[in-house]
């Protein structure tokens, strides 16, 4: 025990950090592998778009969309979500937030009409996975999903990712602006 403790603690040698920088060139752009993203974002801000989806029920209640993440999920088994994904080095330059949104329609969105986004802030939130750059935004949304189910706002589950709850109160209280 006190041997693996203690190489955990010491600090990586000069070849060690160029043997790491070397094998991390020759990764893809777009996704890396699960054990190398866990430890970087230890190490980065990472930057999320987060997209709180927005819908009036027909007894003009609020509601939100949210999905379960898998039980398999390394951060947040089983917890309920807001859409949002982390920005990649493969989103093009000046486009970023428009590249992001179409893989989130692919993945969280599809079966919905959507409005634009509408920013709303960005906030740093200290989360499980890491440090994180939330854009904040909200839409307007129709339609039923594929994934996941709305919730009435003020009747959301137990089980919300806990720094998801700040991300749709300030979603939804910009949304409450513009109504």
């Amino acid at each position: 025990y006190f041997m693996r403790n203690e190489l955990e603690t010491k600090p990586p040698t000069e070849e060690e950090i160029k043997a790491c920088a070397s094998v991390l060139s020759r990764l893809p752009e777009r996704r890396l592998p699960l054990p190398i993203f866990k430890e970087i974002c230890k190490k980065v801000v990472l930057t999320a778009f987060e997209v709180v989806s927005l819908r009036t029920s027909s007894d003009g209640q609020t509601q939100v969309l949210l999905s379960q993440r898998p039980d398999s999920d390394l951060w947040y088994p089983g917890e309920m979500h807001s859409p949002g994904v982390m920005l990649i080095p493969s989103d093009k330059d000046d486009e970023n937030f428009v590249t992001a949104l179409e893989r989130l329609k692919v993945t969280e969105l599809e079966g919905l009409q959507t409005s634009q986004p509408m920013f709303v802030a960005n906030k740093i939130l200290n989360t499980k996975r890491g440090v994180e750059n939330a854009n904040i935004h909200w839409m307007r949304v129709s339609g039923e999903p594929t994934h996941g189910k709305f919730y009435d706002i003020d009747n959301l589950p137990d089980n919300l990712i806990n720094h998801h709850k700040v991300i749709i109160k300030t979603a939804y209280d910009n949304f409450l602006k513009d109504k």
